[in-house]
């Protein structure tokens, strides 16, 4: 069985660590971005819990080769050895902003595959070229963090919770098995527009913040003010989506208002210790995931009308922290 995992960050490490060790007779290959600034020093675990090796502090590129050397997981950053070539299946694992890239990259290369799973968590367009083969998603309760104190690299929350595959019959078994093989509790669910729906809600309310302040998950939850304005981020995004074409049917499945943010609440406080994957990105220098997120919450309330107030600060906020983020690299490199 040969698997392409696209995607070198914490949740495409994770599988395809998983599937190294459990099927050892399968070839493996991680895909990771070619471009976008992977040479970062990274801060101490101690202080960020990003990676570090000792007292010499690993690049982002550097540690994940490492962590795939010590699993024997073929790393490769371009198609140029794999150009027209066919795998069993494609694992789409970046996140949602680079996704169209992605896929656009694997067309080009002309790699082809009867199966992909996308894994992003984002709302985005559909894929324009879409990736190879029957496309199906599935979605992870579980959240991924580079931790250099955890044997595998990685510190996992919820990683005990099931996997959901939404796919054609056929698609789904398929994928069903290929997680289980990884060792992977795997549900298959007639849809997951739902559950997306509700990762996308605690994503958008919690992600941005977590690089904004600097701070993790649980901390977020403890201060009463940060507190207060990942509620009002839930409660304005659920009126957004409530509003928008493609989601209101869903929406209006989901419990009621109060409920959906106490519940969101409540699986968001399951992440306590928890760096989120923007938070990583923030500090390793690269970009940060909120095109799918926060920008998907201002462009849906721009066409429906709904108010999106506290989702535009959240896109204010998090584009002065990125050029403070900015400046303060240009200013060490001088």
């Amino acid at each position: 069985m040969q698997i392409l995992v696209i995607g070198a960050g914490c949740i495409g490490l994770y599988i395809a660590q998983k599937l190294v060790r459990s099927q050892p007779d399968w070839q493996i290959t991680l895909k990771a971005r070619a471009t976008g600034n992977t040479t970062t020093d990274l801060p101490s675990s101690q202080s960020s819990a990003i990676p570090a090796n000792g007292s010499e502090r690993d690049t982002r590129k550097q540690y994940i080769a490492k962590l795939c050397r010590q699993s024997d997981i073929q790393l490769i950053s371009d198609y140029t050895s794999r150009q027209n070539q066919s795998v069993d299946a494609v694992i789409l694992a970046t996140k949602s902003d680079d996704a169209p890239t992605a896929a656009r990259e694997l067309h080009n290369a002309g790699i082809t595959s009867p199966h992909t799973l996308i894994l992003y968590n984002g709302i985005i367009d559909p894929l324009d070229p879409p990736p190879p083969g029957q496309v199906s998603r599935a979605i992870t309760p579980a959240g991924y963090a580079f931790d250099a104190s955890h044997a595998d690299g990685l510190r996992v929350v919820n990683g005990e919770a099931a996997w959901r595959i939404a796919a054609a019959p056929d698609a789904a078994k398929f994928w069903q098995n290929i997680l289980v093989s990884a060792n992977q509790a795997a549900d298959i669910a007639p849809s997951n527009r739902a559950f997306v729906l509700r990762k996308y809600l605690i994503n958008t309310a919690v992600n941005p913040l977590t690089a904004i302040y600097q701070r993790k998950v649980d901390e977020l939850m403890d201060d009463p003010a940060t507190h207060q304005r990942i509620t009002q981020l839930l409660a304005e995004t659920i009126a957004i989506l409530q509003k928008d074409p493609r989601f209101s049917e869903t929406m209006a499945l989901l419990p009621n208002d109060d409920q959906l943010i106490q519940e969101s609440r409540d699986f968001i406080n399951t992440y306590r210790g928890h760096y989120t994957s923007t938070y990583h990105a923030f500090v390793a220098g690269d970009p940060v995931e909120i095109q799918s997120l926060t920008g998907y919450a201002c462009r849906s309330a721009a066409l429906s009308g709904a108010i999106c107030d506290k989702n535009r600060q959240v896109q204010a906020d998090m584009s002065a922290a990125l050029e403070r983020r900015d400046e303060s690299a240009i200013a060490v490199s001088l």
